[in-house]
């Protein structure tokens, strides 16, 4: 017997992708500017903590 889901919680599901479209927007002209900048395209510890730190932001 198949298990359905909540009508809530597939709200909660799509609020979630919603936030993180919305944190990729935001990050979009860095990771831009970052793969212009770098050919290689290879980012410093310091850039992945700020761009992870971002993202959790919008949680």
């Amino acid at each position: 017997m198949a298990q359905t889901i909540r009508e809530d919680r597939v709200r909660e599901f799509v609020d979630a992708m919603y936030d993180c479209h919305r944190a990729l927007a935001e990050v979009r002209p860095w990771l831009d500017e970052a793969m212009r900048a770098n050919d290689d395209w290879e980012i410093t510890e310091e850039e992945a903590a700020c761009l992870i730190k971002k993202l959790r932001q919008l949680r």
